[in-house]
């Protein structure tokens, strides 16, 4: 199997067709820098239209957007990586991370709870969340030392060997 990676125009024309059909403009979102780590920023309406076009203008250093602004629509591009949704309908609050192995040995799920709590008093038990597409564990070798970091951290439920390998399941 092989996948060709989006150019910038591209992704920048998927995202216009796709908020068109829903009758928005790029204008509406804001899309962060993806950096593999756990840094949450909270956005707000002035961030309106950032990174959507020129990926030199994205959320900088960070790999998770929060917001309480009504119609501020968050994005990100994913690959391997699983984008995590949050809602907050008491607090009428969203957030959106990019996660990938190093994000998630960093903690970045946890860290959007957190910072969703502080900038909105999200109540982690009302919380709803949702994991996004990733790369199947099937397709997923990782090396041993990634595999005993994961294992250390999350049990060893997450690893398996194929052929010989570990494999990890995001």
């Amino acid at each position: 199997m092989s996948f060709n990676r989006c150019s910038h125009e591209e992704v920048a024309a998927n995202r216009r067709k796709y908020l068109a059909s829903h009758g928005l403009g790029l204008e509406n979102g804001a899309a962060p820098d993806l950096v593999h780590g756990k840094r949450v920023q909270r956005v707000y309406r002035a961030d309106a239209g950032k990174g959507m076009l020129d990926p030199l203008t994205r959320i900088p250093a960070t790999d998770a957007i929060i917001t309480n602004e009504p119609g501020l629509i968050l994005t990100t591009t994913h690959a391997d990586c699983a984008p995590i949704y949050y809602y907050d309908p008491e607090h009428k609050a969203i957030g959106l991370a990019h996660a990938g192995w190093r994000g998630i040995l960093a903690g970045i799920a946890h860290e959007v709870v957190s910072q969703m709590h502080f900038e909105f008093g999200t109540d982690a038990q009302k919380l709803h969340v949702s994991i996004g597409p990733t790369i199947s564990m099937q397709h997923y070798e990782i090396s041993y030392d990634i595999a005993d970091m994961f294992q250390k951290r999350f049990g060893t439920h997450v690893i398996t060997t194929l052929n010989g390998n570990p494999h990890l399941d995001l």
